[in-house]
């Protein structure tokens, strides 16, 4: 029996420091992106409408497809029971089916089928800049907890030598060295210190949060942020980025693909009002 128990106390302990570790997760810079860009809640919104755009382009041939209707209807004659013949007996019910095929066609098909291609590469440029979105803002919350971090330590660091300097100058004013002014000026210079630690760690309690939330986590999920801030200085050519980089900017990029669509826009709407419209229909009855 005793064994039982123990057997059971090491089960207990070992859920509780497994559910007391589960929570959290180490991060770098680079692991927080990668989380982000599984989990993050809107780039995941716009992952599934690009996958709806793709699914619309993938189908837009459907259009050159028949719509076909079938039909079936079933009557019932009121005859006189009497009248039977000696030879056969008639049913007084009559059945019937139909069907129905009809394909229109016209010019606006073709910039129809085109619109549902640009609406699926504009959706492709669309969430590769929110990735590139993502990731810059999962780098810079990473940075700025970084940063309120070493403020929170380093306010810390400066509360504890204010309390030793008003240590000292009570010390020194009880012992008759220095006047109560300098005690009472160190006093105010540490309390006023106390205020501004609570406000950086209400921030950094509030960036975290944010930080968790734009990783996709849960917002119980404790986190350590590992990393450290090591600048690094280079020098940039304006001319020269531009001359390099212009042509890969996704928001112009974006902009030249809108200009397609409205373009094509244009050219269905002109062609649904000015061109004629030829329709194929085909329909069989058994009646």
């Amino acid at each position: 029996m005793k064994r039982v128990y123990a057997f059971i106390l090491v089960i207990l302990f070992t859920l509780i420091a497994l559910h007391l570790s589960a929570g959290e997760i180490q991060l770098n810079s680079e692991t927080a992106v990668s989380l982000a860009l599984k989990k993050n809640l809107g780039l995941q919104a716009e992952k599934i409408d690009l996958e709806t755009k793709e699914r619309a382009k993938q189908t837009s041939w459907n259009e050159f497809l028949p719509s076909v209707s079938v039909g079936a209807a079933m009557n019932h004659s009121r005859e006189d029971k009497k009248a039977v013949t000696s030879m056969s007996v008639s049913s007084p019910w009559d059945m019937s089916a139909s069907i129905k095929a009809s394909l229109p066609l016209s010019a606006a098909n073709r910039y129809s089928i085109q619109n549902r291609k640009l609406a699926y590469e504009e959706g492709e440029i669309s969430l590769e800049d929110v990735e590139k979105q993502l990731e810059r803002d999962v780098n810079k919350e990473f940075y700025n907890l970084i940063i309120l971090r070493e403020k929170i330590k380093l306010i810390e660091q400066n509360i504890e030598t204010a309390q030793k300097r008003y240590d000292q100058a009570k010390t020194n004013y009880e012992n008759g060295l220095v006047p109560e002014l300098t005690m009472l000026s160190a006093q105010v210079t540490l309390e006023s210190l106390k205020p501004d630690l609570e406000e950086v760690k209400v921030t950094y309690e509030t960036a975290q949060m944010q930080f968790i939330q734009m990783l996709g986590l849960d917002r119980d999920t404790d986190i350590a942020l590992v990393g450290s801030i090591q600048p690094e200085m280079i020098t940039l050519d304006a001319e020269s980025l531009i001359q390099k980089h212009l042509s890969y900017r996704l928001d112009l990029q974006s902009l030249m693909k809108n200009l397609e669509v409205l373009e094509n826009q244009k050219k269905l709407t002109k062609a649904e009002e000015y061109t004629p419209l030829l329709s194929f229909t085909y329909s069989y009855s058994t009646e």
